[in-house]
C-alpha cells in the first residue's frame, strides 16, 4: 500500500496461515502519496525508492523459505512501478495512461513475485484481487466495493458491467498527517465509543495509549459529533478534543479527516450517477484495505464517509 506494507505466509498444502506482519511504507519518508512519489521518481529517485521497497520486503521475509512460484505482491499501479523501477512518467500526465498493466511475473534480487494485472493507472492489482476475492462479478445483484485508503478506489458492479474509478483520499486514514497519528501498532486507539456520556477508548493489544490510527479516528470524531463537541460543519470551540492522557485531536486533524472523506463520499456519488442509480439501489457493500477492514461502518456513516443507506449492506 502506499502507506502501509502488510504480508501474510500461508501453508498452500493446510491453508494454515503460518504468519503475518505489516509496517510503514519506507517510501513515505520521500512523499506521502502517489503524486509526490512518482514526481520523486522523475526526478531521478526511481532506484532509491525501489530500492527501500524490495530491502522492506526482504526484511518482512526474513528466514521464511517461500516458494519462488507461490509469491504474489499486489498493490496500486504506482506502487508496482516503484516495486519493478519502471518510469513512471506515462502516469504523471494526461491522459494518464500507463504502459505497463503487469500481470507479469519479476525477479526481485533472490525473490521472485507474481504481479497481478492492474485495471488503470490509478486502478491497481490490489482491487484486481480485491474483486476477485469478494466474488462480486459471480453475482447478479448490483454491487460496490471501496478501498479506503491513501489511495481510494470504488468499484460498482451493475448489469454485466464493471465500472473503477480512483480517488485522492490522502494518508488520514491511515494515521498520517495527524497531531497523534500512527498506525496499528500496540497502543495505537482503535476503537472509540461512548459509554454513559464519556469517551471510551481502547487500544491494540489493551497497552498505554500512544496515539491513534485511522479506524479510531473515525470513531473519535463520530463520538465528538454526538458529544455536540464538533459541529456539523467540522467547527469545534477546543484547540484539542482529550481522548487520553497523551492523545487528542486537533481542529487540523479535522479538517484533514474531512478533506479525506469528502473524497471517498465524491467518489461513491459519482460513480453511481454515471452508472444512473442511486444508492437504494447498491445491494451489498464490500469494504476493502487495511483500513476499511477495522472500520466501524456507524461511525463512518455518521461522519459521512458512507451513505447511510450502505450501513446494513
Amino acid at each position: 500500500g502506499t502507506t502501509t506494507v502488510a504480508m501474510r505466509t500461508y501453508n498452500l498444502i493446510t491453508g494454515e496461515l503460518m504468519n503475518e506482519t505489516g509496517f510503514i511504507n519506507p517510501q513515505t519518508s520521500v512523499a506521502s502519496d502517489v503524486i509526490g512519489r512518482i514526481e520523486a521518481s522523475m526526478g531521478g529517485k526511481s532506484q532509491f525508492l525501489q530500492q527501500q521497497i524490495c530491502e522492506a520486503i526482504e526484511e518482512a521475509l526474513g528466514e521464511n523459505e517461500i516458494d519462488p512460484d507461490s509469491m504474489v505482491i499486489t498493490g496500486n499501479t504506482t506502487m508496482l512501478y516503484l516495486l519493478a523501477g519502471l518510469n513512471t512518467e506515462s502516469l504523471s500526465h494526461a491522459p494518464f495512461e500507463a504502459d505497463c498493466l503487469f500481470d507479469v511475473r519479476m525477479n526481485f534480487g533472490p525473490t521472485a513475485a507474481y504481479l497481478p494485472p492492474c485495471m488503470h493507472a490509478f486502478v491497481g492489482a490490489d482491487i484486481s484481487t480485491a474483486v476477485l476475492a469478494s466474488g462480486m462479478c459471480e453475482s447478479d445483484e448490483t454491487s460496490m466495493l471501496c478501498d479506503i485508503g491513501t489511495n481510494g478506489e470504488i468499484v460498482l458492479w451493475k448489469d454485466g458491467t464493471l465500472y473503477v474509478s480512483s480517488t485522492a483520499a490522502g494518508p488520514a486514514f491511515e494515521g498520517a498527517g495527524i497531531s497523534c497519528g500512527c498506525s496499528c501498532v500496540p497502543g495505537a486507539v482503535d476503537t472509540v465509543k461512548l459509554t454513559d456520556g464519556r469517551i471510551d477508548v481502547h487500544t491494540v493489544d489493551n497497552a498505554p495509549a500512544i496515539g491513534i490510527c485511522g479506524s479510531g479516528l473515525i470513531d473519535a470524531i463520530a463520538a465528538f459529533l454526538d458529544l455536540g463537541m464538533i459541529e456539523e460543519t467540522g467547527g469545534t470551540d477546543e484547540d484539542e478534543l482529550i481522548l487520553s492522557e497523551n492523545v487528542f485531536l486537533t481542529p487540523k486533524d479535522i479538517s484533514q479527516v474531512q478533506l479525506a472523506k469528502s473524497a471517498i463520499a465524491s467518489g461513491i456519488a459519482t460513480m453511481l450517477k454515471e452508472a444512473g442509480i442511486g444508492f437504494n439501489d447498491v445491494k451489498k457493500v464490500y469494504i476493502a484495505g487495511g483500513f476499511g477492514a477495522h472500520l466501524n461502518v456507524k461511525s463512518a456513516v455518521r461522519i459521512g464517509l458512507l451513505p447511510e443507506e450502505f450501513e446494513d449492506k
